[in-house]
Protein backbone atom coordinates (compact mmCIF):
# COMPACT_ATOMS: atom_id res chain seq x y z
CA UNK A 1 0.00 0.00 0.00
CA UNK A 2 1.54 3.55 -0.83
CA UNK A 3 1.82 5.86 1.94
CA UNK A 4 0.36 9.22 1.74
CA UNK A 5 1.48 11.76 4.06
CA UNK A 6 1.59 15.26 5.07
CA UNK A 7 4.53 16.78 6.55
CA UNK A 8 5.65 17.99 10.19
CA UNK A 9 8.61 19.20 9.15
CA UNK A 10 11.62 19.11 11.83
CA UNK A 11 13.39 22.62 10.46
CA UNK A 12 12.75 25.19 13.13
CA UNK A 13 13.98 28.29 10.95
CA UNK A 14 11.89 29.62 8.07
CA UNK A 15 9.51 26.51 8.69
CA UNK A 16 6.69 26.70 5.42
CA UNK A 17 3.49 24.75 5.70
CA UNK A 18 0.51 25.32 3.46
CA UNK A 19 -2.28 25.28 5.68
CA UNK A 20 -6.25 25.44 5.22
CA UNK A 21 -6.84 28.24 2.56
CA UNK A 22 -3.69 27.77 1.50
CA UNK A 23 -1.84 30.26 3.45
CA UNK A 24 1.38 30.05 3.63
CA UNK A 25 2.89 30.47 7.16
CA UNK A 26 6.32 30.80 8.75
CA UNK A 27 7.75 29.66 11.98
CA UNK A 28 10.68 31.38 13.18
CA UNK A 29 12.79 29.95 15.15
CA UNK A 30 12.67 30.89 18.95
CA UNK A 31 15.91 32.58 20.68
CA UNK A 32 14.99 30.71 23.84
CA UNK A 33 13.28 27.28 23.06
CA UNK A 34 13.18 26.53 26.64
CA UNK A 35 10.73 29.87 27.54
CA UNK A 36 9.00 29.89 24.98
CA UNK A 37 7.70 26.28 25.31
CA UNK A 38 6.65 27.45 28.81
CA UNK A 39 5.12 30.36 27.56
CA UNK A 40 3.08 29.21 24.58
CA UNK A 41 2.19 26.51 26.51
CA UNK A 42 0.51 28.42 29.13
CA UNK A 43 -1.19 30.67 26.63
CA UNK A 44 -2.30 28.36 24.15
CA UNK A 45 -4.05 26.63 27.08
CA UNK A 46 -5.84 29.98 28.19
CA UNK A 47 -6.70 30.00 24.52
CA UNK A 48 -8.26 27.12 24.15
CA UNK A 49 -10.11 27.77 27.74
CA UNK A 50 -11.75 30.62 26.50
CA UNK A 51 -12.38 29.15 22.99
CA UNK A 52 -14.16 26.68 24.62
CA UNK A 53 -16.07 28.74 26.94
CA UNK A 54 -19.19 29.53 24.82
CA UNK A 55 -20.03 25.53 24.76
CA UNK A 56 -19.89 24.34 28.88
CA UNK A 57 -22.27 21.51 27.70
CA UNK A 58 -19.47 20.44 25.67
CA UNK A 59 -17.60 17.10 26.80
CA UNK A 60 -14.92 18.25 24.14
CA UNK A 61 -10.78 19.07 26.38
CA UNK A 62 -8.43 20.15 24.52
CA UNK A 63 -4.95 19.50 26.77
CA UNK A 64 -1.68 21.50 25.27
CA UNK A 65 0.92 18.71 26.13
CA UNK A 66 4.47 17.84 25.66
CA UNK A 67 5.79 14.35 24.44
CA UNK A 68 6.18 13.42 28.15
CA UNK A 69 2.81 14.07 28.98
CA UNK A 70 2.22 11.78 25.62
CA UNK A 71 3.48 9.05 27.20
CA UNK A 72 2.16 9.40 30.87
CA UNK A 73 -1.00 9.22 29.48
CA UNK A 74 -0.46 6.19 27.82
CA UNK A 75 0.98 4.79 30.69
CA UNK A 76 -1.93 5.16 32.51
CA UNK A 77 -3.78 2.98 30.67
CA UNK A 78 -1.39 -0.38 31.18
CA UNK A 79 -3.24 -3.39 32.33
CA UNK A 80 -6.68 -1.63 31.16
CA UNK A 81 -6.76 -0.44 27.71
CA UNK A 82 -4.89 -0.49 24.30
CA UNK A 83 -3.90 2.87 23.39
CA UNK A 84 -3.50 4.19 20.00
CA UNK A 85 -2.27 8.00 19.59
CA UNK A 86 -2.84 9.76 16.32
CA UNK A 87 -0.87 12.92 15.25
CA UNK A 88 -2.65 14.91 12.63
CA UNK A 89 -3.14 19.27 11.82
CA UNK A 90 -6.20 20.33 9.74
CA UNK A 91 -4.31 21.36 7.42
CA UNK A 92 -2.90 17.77 6.28
CA UNK A 93 -5.17 16.13 3.74
CA UNK A 94 -4.42 12.25 4.03
CA UNK A 95 -5.08 13.03 8.20
CA UNK A 96 -8.31 14.55 7.66
CA UNK A 97 -8.93 11.68 5.06
CA UNK A 98 -8.29 8.33 7.12
CA UNK A 99 -9.93 10.86 10.54
CA UNK A 100 -13.48 9.41 10.46
CA UNK A 101 -12.25 5.62 9.85
CA UNK A 102 -10.71 6.23 13.36
CA UNK A 103 -13.42 7.78 14.86
CA UNK A 104 -15.30 5.08 13.61
CA UNK A 105 -13.06 2.51 15.51
CA UNK A 106 -13.08 4.06 18.64
CA UNK A 107 -16.66 3.75 18.99
CA UNK A 108 -16.67 -0.08 18.06
CA UNK A 109 -13.47 -1.17 19.98
CA UNK A 110 -14.02 1.16 23.64
CA UNK A 111 -15.88 -1.06 25.51
CA UNK A 112 -13.39 -4.55 24.86
CA UNK A 113 -10.39 -2.02 26.44
CA UNK A 114 -9.51 0.40 23.64
CA UNK A 115 -9.01 4.01 23.69
CA UNK A 116 -7.85 6.60 21.12
CA UNK A 117 -6.01 10.32 21.98
CA UNK A 118 -5.66 12.20 19.07
CA UNK A 119 -2.60 15.12 19.38
CA UNK A 120 -3.05 18.07 16.92
CA UNK A 121 -0.31 19.58 15.34
CA UNK A 122 -2.01 22.68 14.23
CA UNK A 123 -1.27 25.76 14.67
CA UNK A 124 -1.52 27.97 18.01
CA UNK A 125 -3.46 30.80 15.68
CA UNK A 126 -5.86 27.66 14.15
CA UNK A 127 -7.48 27.11 17.43
CA UNK A 128 -11.18 27.90 16.03
CA UNK A 129 -10.36 25.46 13.26
CA UNK A 130 -9.49 23.03 15.17
CA UNK A 131 -11.72 22.94 17.58
CA UNK A 132 -14.89 22.87 14.63
CA UNK A 133 -13.32 19.73 13.13
CA UNK A 134 -13.48 17.57 16.26
CA UNK A 135 -16.52 18.64 17.09
CA UNK A 136 -17.98 18.18 13.79
CA UNK A 137 -16.54 14.60 13.72
CA UNK A 138 -17.87 13.79 17.52
CA UNK A 139 -14.96 13.80 19.36
CA UNK A 140 -15.59 14.18 22.85
CA UNK A 141 -13.35 13.86 26.32
CA UNK A 142 -9.44 15.02 26.07
CA UNK A 143 -7.98 15.04 23.31
CA UNK A 144 -4.39 16.71 22.64
CA UNK A 145 -2.29 19.75 20.89
CA UNK A 146 0.85 19.09 20.87
CA UNK A 147 3.23 21.99 22.09
CA UNK A 148 6.19 21.83 19.54
CA UNK A 149 7.68 24.65 19.79
CA UNK A 150 10.75 22.90 19.40
CA UNK A 151 9.78 20.37 16.84
CA UNK A 152 13.11 17.81 16.68
CA UNK A 153 12.77 17.52 20.09
CA UNK A 154 9.22 16.63 20.16
CA UNK A 155 9.92 14.26 17.48
CA UNK A 156 12.44 12.44 18.90
CA UNK A 157 10.65 12.65 21.92
CA UNK A 158 7.90 10.67 20.61
CA UNK A 159 9.71 7.74 18.63
CA UNK A 160 13.12 7.54 17.25
CA UNK A 161 11.88 6.72 14.17
CA UNK A 162 9.36 9.41 13.37
CA UNK A 163 10.76 11.18 10.49
CA UNK A 164 7.95 14.00 11.25
CA UNK A 165 5.74 13.04 8.25
CA UNK A 166 2.25 13.11 9.33
CA UNK A 167 -0.22 11.53 9.49
CA UNK A 168 2.16 9.07 12.39
CA UNK A 169 0.26 6.65 14.73
CA UNK A 170 1.58 4.70 17.67
CA UNK A 171 0.03 2.02 19.13
CA UNK A 172 0.52 0.80 22.57
CA UNK A 173 -0.61 -3.11 23.84
CA UNK A 174 -3.20 -3.65 26.46
CA UNK A 175 -1.59 -5.36 28.50
CA UNK A 176 2.27 -4.71 28.29
CA UNK A 177 2.07 -1.26 27.68
CA UNK A 178 4.20 -1.13 25.14
CA UNK A 179 4.71 0.08 21.39
CA UNK A 180 2.95 -2.79 19.38
CA UNK A 181 3.15 -0.99 16.07
CA UNK A 182 3.47 2.39 14.51
CA UNK A 183 3.33 3.74 10.92
CA UNK A 184 4.05 6.83 9.35
CA UNK A 185 1.31 8.11 6.37
CA UNK A 186 -2.32 7.63 5.46
CA UNK A 187 -3.83 3.56 6.01
CA UNK A 188 -6.96 2.47 5.35
CA UNK A 189 -9.74 1.25 8.13
CA UNK A 190 -9.00 -2.66 7.80
CA UNK A 191 -5.13 -1.68 8.59
CA UNK A 192 -6.37 0.45 11.54
CA UNK A 193 -8.95 -2.65 12.72
CA UNK A 194 -5.91 -4.82 12.36
CA UNK A 195 -3.33 -2.70 15.18
CA UNK A 196 -6.22 -2.29 17.28
CA UNK A 197 -7.05 -6.02 17.43
CA UNK A 198 -3.06 -6.80 17.81
CA UNK A 199 -2.74 -4.32 20.41
CA UNK A 200 -5.60 -5.87 22.34
CA UNK A 201 -3.76 -8.85 22.29
CA UNK A 202 -0.48 -7.74 23.30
Amino acid sequence: MEMITGSFSPQLQNRNIIGRNSKSRTIEKPKNNATFSAQMKCCTTILFILALAGCSSDPLEIQIVDPEDIVSQASKHKGTDAVLINFWATWCKPCVDEFPDIVALDEQYRHTGFKTYFVSLDFFDDASALIEFLENHGVEGVTFKANDSDPNTFINAMHPNWSGAIPFTIVYGKKSGKVVDYWEGQRDKAFFEHAIIKALNS
